[in-house]
């Protein structure tokens, strides 16, 4: 049986949308600082759980609950890295980050907090679920890369 594709709600298809805009440090060359690279990498990772977990709820692969959960849990995890991976300030020619990250400590923070926060919220019992609640898990990703990257 084949499933009708599930509309996204508006906001979630338009953060889906942005995220997914390839910016220099995703799509260019790659930062030869290691501390960098590992930053560029756990973000690219991000990017992936969210188009897979996107895709699932938009019904453009067949919704399987548990390859739901399995990249929910993978991008709760990615995200409780996020600011180990910010903690050195390193930078890189290749790289997308603003120093505001480390001049805006609180504030980045705070934003890495949000997205926690968001990501654990995310349910997967259904397609329409997972679309719900991937909603904020997009606007903290969008915030935070409005304040903090190039």
């Amino acid at each position: 049986m084949r499933l009708a594709p599930l509309a996204l709600p508006l906001p979630l298809a338009l953060s889906l949308a942005v995220l997914s805009a390839a910016p220099a440090a995703f799509a260019g060359e790659d930062p030869t600082d290691p501390t960098v690279l590992a930053r560029v990498q756990l973000m690219r990772a991000m990017k992936a759980d969210l188009a897979a977990l996107g895709d699932l709820a938009a019904g453009k692969v067949a919704f399987d609950e548990a390859a739901a959960e399995a990249a929910v849990n993978a991008f709760l995890a990615r995200a409780d890295k996020v600011e180990a991976a910010y903690k050195d300030k390193a930078d890189d020619p290749a790289s997308d980050g603003l120093p505001d990250i480390w001049t805006a400590r609180a504030e980045f923070r705070q934003k890495e907090n949000r997205l926690v926060k968001a990501a654990m919220g995310l349910e997967w019992s259904s397609p329409a679920a997972l679309a719900e609640t991937l909603a904020p898990v997009a606007a903290a990703c969008k915030d935070c890369h409005g304040r903090f990257r190039m």
